[in-house]
């Protein structure tokens, strides 16, 4: 199945729109919290199709009011900044083939392989694990792993 993205990837890439601090705390389902195992599954993958049709804005209404977006290599992500950004950055709409999705309860893993000519003559593709953990009916967290020395060849690396 292929859903457009906008990768969050050059987060590892640009200066002024991360935070280095890493989350404190991880999402968790109580004893008590209700399993909507198929339902977070399809809200993940309506976050990413929409994300990327309609902007992170649109998106925004699938994340709690403070989700955390994370980065291994910078930490927490804003991706009110961060957006606008990489898509200026684009010579036409991205890809993410679904590569295959894991959903217990409340967290949802997806992994993906993404491509997207840039204006720069260069081509993105890279691949991903994301980690979305819920907090009700919301996306508390996304956690994303990807090829940062990809991201950084394509993009410079301006945040060292």
């Amino acid at each position: 199945m292929k859903v457009a993205i906008l990768f969050a990837a050059i987060a590892s890439v640009l200066v002024g729109v991360v935070s280095a601090a890493a989350p404190d705390t991880h999402t968790t389902v109580g004893a008590s919290a209700a399993c909507r195992t198929k339902a977070n599954r399809q809200t993940a993958l309506t976050f990413l199709d929409v994300m990327t049709r309609d902007g992170f804005h649109a998106a925004h209404g699938y994340v709690t009011d403070d989700y955390i977006w994370w980065n291994p290599r910078l930490g927490q992500v804003d991706m009110e900044k961060l957006y606008p950004v990489f898509q200026s950055q684009l010579a036409g709409p991205p890809s993410l083939e679904i590569k295959g999705v894991t959903a217990e309860c409340n967290r949802v893993a997806v992994e993906a392989e993404s491509h997207a000519d840039l204006k720069n003559g260069k081509v993105y593709h890279n691949h991903y694990h994301f980690l979305f953990l819920f907090r009700g009916r919301k996306i508390a967290e996304i956690h994303e792993h990807n090829d940062s020395a990809h991201a950084a060849e394509v993009f410079g690396n301006s945040t060292k």
